[in-house]
């Protein structure tokens, strides 16, 4: 099994990824949702679509939070006032809110299932209801069952390839600029607590900027961390 070597070049001739940036596969998207689902399509690479995919929806939804959820926020509260204004309708006019039904969604829409907006809407305004207060802890309710992070690693199998990123800042006139570098690697063996040894087996770095990794070193990492890589060829 291989990765082309050339990942970036592959990205942008296969039709394995087919994801487009206007897909209308589901059709319970209402016009406020597209534009910021057209949005997410920006943010995200082919990698990180299908890394949403494969994985389970909370983890999804999570890794786009963690990484996005900024973007998302910002890009609600300065681009979309017919999203703003339709969350307001129904109740709801937290953007951190909006932003996790949003990216929600958006993930059920890449995966091609039933979107659920109303029952989204009706549990974020259910939920201050729901929190129980034991005291020196609050226990939040759960929508739908969350996926523990040591149980992924049957979405990250031997031999499976993987991205991790690198940042780079650049200060330019002033402002801080961050470019990423990518790290390629396959899956070799799993070790204790959920995690894995992998090899470097590519490295995407355009403008060769002096990284301390290189082809062929080995890496340690839990799977919440890593990208999955489609593998083009056998």
């Amino acid at each position: 099994m291989k990765t082309a070597i050339n990942i970036l070049t592959v990205l942008l001739l296969s039709p394995f990824f087919a994801y487009s940036q206007t897909s209308k596969d589901n059709q319970n998207i209402t016009k406020y949702f597209e534009s910021t689902y057209e949005f997410l399509n920006y943010l995200l690479d082919d990698i990180d679509k299908f890394t949403v995919i494969k994985l389970p929806e909370d983890i999804s939804v999570g890794k786009i939070l963690n990484s996005k959820g900024l973007n998302v926020r910002l890009n609600i509260e300065r681009h979309q006032p017919d999203l703003k204004n339709y969350f307001l309708e129904r109740g709801i006019d937290d953007t951190n809110s909006i932003s996790l039904i949003v990216i929600t969604t958006y993930v059920r829409h890449l995966k091609n299932e039933p979107l659920e907006i109303d029952e989204e809407i009706d549990f974020i305004l259910k939920l201050p209801s729901l929190i129980e207060d034991h005291g020196d802890y609050l226990l939040f309710p759960e929508r739908k069952p969350s996926t523990k992070e040591n149980n992924l690693l049957e979405f990250y199998p031997i031999g499976q390839h993987i991205r991790s990123k690198i940042p780079i800042v650049n200060m330019n006139d002033g402002y801080m600029e961050i470019e990423e570098i990518s790290l390629i690697s396959e899956i070799v063996e799993y070790l204790d607590n959920g995690r894995f040894l992998a090899i470097i087996i590519d490295i995407l770095n355009p403008e060769n900027k002096p990284i301390e990794y290189k082809i062929n070193d080995t890496i340690e990492g839990y799977p919440i961390h890593y990208d999955l890589v489609p593998i083009l060829d056998k």
